[in-house]
């Protein structure tokens, strides 16, 4: 069990406890008061063994049990939803720096991991141009070497079809 499932448990005794002291408390002393005794008595000991009765114990169908799972779900969405926006910044800011040089991309594709430490890393930049492209875009990789921190993989496309 989980600590906060414990100490719902303890929680649900103490205040069993507690209603079955006031009934005991509120008994006659005369001759019905066995049978008040005995109905707190019962109503505390079936609210102990409550728990423990099957499969509808409460705790067991505790959306808490679920937490770790829905939280593993949220982590990877948000991971998903983060890496995607990176790689929309980091995509923009190599097609501005391709711009500036004059050369339009066929197809650009980052790579990007991240790792169990929660750190972003750039693994590669996939970079398609267009054959015509082979002879100015010198400056250009350069420059996306400098600003990503890698060795860009460069490809041509024959016919400029974005095949190649």
């Amino acid at each position: 069990m989980m600590m906060g499932q414990i100490q719902d448990v303890a929680a649900a005794i103490c205040g069993t406890l507690i209603i079955t002291a006031v009934f005991m408390m509120m008994s006659p002393s005369a001759s019905g008061s066995k049978t008040l005794r005995f109905s707190a008595s019962l109503f505390f000991l079936l609210s102990l063994a409550a728990p423990f009765a099957g499969e509808q114990a409460y705790w067991r169908s505790d959306p808490a049990l679920l937490a770790p799972e829905r939280e593993m779900d949220f982590q990877s969405l948000t991971q998903r939803q983060l890496l995607a926006a990176f790689e929309s910044r980091l995509t923009a800011e190599a097609e501005q720096i391709l711009a500036d040089e004059g050369i339009t991309p066929e197809g650009l594709r980052f790579s990007i991991h991240i790792g169990e430490d929660n750190r972003i890393s750039i693994t590669s930049l996939e970079l398609l141009l267009k054959e015509g492209d082979r002879g100015r875009c010198d400056r250009g990789i350069a420059r996306l070497n400098e600003a990503f921190g890698l060795t860009v993989q460069l490809a041509f496309s024959e016919d400029g079809s974005g095949e190649g």
